[in-house]
């Protein structure tokens, strides 16, 4: 392993450019339990559930968690050759050379999209993301919370997994109301059919669309760069959610009024919400690169998968993450390699024009930008 050091913020080592940017495991602390399968990927024993269920990936946002104000979490650390520094700040050394004036000036200078492992123990608290016009109208945030999911494992003890996506039988705002004061979530759960989920599936989830994420799922989590979130349940396995945490610091009128309270059922979801592959293109000989988002759900990322059996060489246009979820590569840059297992994630600046990605047997590369 390299030795690292504290560089000052201004100040990349000449040495260092040319290189991928390595993001070590970057765990927050969350309201729901899990993470006992990313203890298991970094190696920690014993491997066990608790609060930190989220590792964020080239994070520049910070995680907002009503009681713990007096602790910084949510920023990613960035490993680039022998330098260790927050990504945030590594940014800011050259925003040209690592986001280019596309992502600026469609981002501003900043990562622009919040990207996560999600490890549920648990199914998550019933809740909604704010839209982005919202936000801007009522938050003084240029971002809501799109996001989208794409799911990467489930648990052996998990042998009907399902996320809730939508009121199938939307109450009226007056009954979702009442359910939320009386914490009624047999009632709310009766709102919701359950959408079965399988390994390699994509869904998006709208801003106002209510929603809720089953216990026993490793999933990839995009969306936009804050953390708004109306919840609605108060209390999962035993801990109980602080009211300034709730309704995004407001009240239960201000929360309610975030909600698409329109009837979408399931197959509107399959249709709608869930993603399919589409556009291939080849990356060389022997590899091909496949659509799984891009404009035609949301202007707020892209997600494409490339799958490859032999070596090939990448030619690079933009800025963005990559995190490997099958087989193994080494990847070689004008300045060095780095050589990446199963779940190792890194960041590809908009700089680094070329790579060369060197595959003893098959890889699978999830490509946010």
């Amino acid at each position: 392993k390299s030795t690292m050091t504290s560089p000052s913020p201004n100040a990349v080592n000449h040495t260092n450019r040319g290189q991928l940017v390595q993001l070590p495991p970057n765990r927050v602390w969350r309201t729901y339990s899990g993470g006992k399968v990313l203890d298991e990927i970094s190696g920690i024993t014993p491997a066990k559930d608790s609060h930190f269920p989220e590792d964020w990936i080239a994070s520049t946002t910070e995680a907002i968690n009503p009681g713990r104000e007096s602790i910084s979490e949510g920023i990613s650390e960035a490993v680039i050759g022998d330098q260790s520094m927050p990504f945030d700040k590594l940014l800011a050394t050259d925003y040209d050379y690592f986001l280019g004036a596309a992502h600026i000036a469609q981002h501003g200078p900043q990562a622009g999209k919040l990207i996560k492992f999600l490890d549920s123990s648990t199914r998550l608290h019933f809740q909604c993301h704010p839209t982005a016009d919202f936000s801007k109208k009522h938050l003084n945030s240029n971002h809501g919370k799109f996001e989208a999911y794409h799911i990467l494992a489930i648990r052996d003890d998990q042998p009907a997994p399902y996320i809730y996506l939508g009121f199938q039988s939307p109450p009226t705002p007056a009954e979702l109301k009442q359910m939320i004061l009386d914490q009624d979530m047999e009632r709310l759960e009766s709102c919701f059919e359950k959408i079965p989920i399988k390994v390699g599936e994509t869904y998006v989830v709208p801003g106002g669309i209510p929603h809720a994420i089953g216990a026993g799922v490793l999933m990839i989590e995009i969306m936009e760069p804050s953390d708004w979130a109306a919840r609605i349940e108060f209390e999962r396995d035993g801990f109980v959610i602080p009211k300034q945490a709730r309704f995004l610091g407001r009240d239960i009128d201000f929360a309610l009024s975030i909600f698409n309270h329109t009837a979408i059922p399931v197959e509107t979801v399959r249709k709608q919400y869930q993603c399919t592959e589409r556009e291939q293109e080849a990356v060389g000989t022997y590899a091909e690169r496949t659509t799984l988002i891009d404009e035609d759900q949301t202007s707020c990322f892209k997600i494409h998968k490339i799958d490859a059996h032999r070596s090939f060489e990448l030619k690079n246009e933009r800025p963005w993450v990559g995190i490997v979820t099958n087989g193994a590569c080494q990847v070689k840059t004008e300045a060095g390699s780095l050589s990446l297992q199963k779940y190792d994630k890194f960041f590809c600046p908009y700089g680094l024009r070329q790579l060369f990605v060197e595959v003893e047997d098959a890889v699978e590369i999830l490509q946010c930008s």
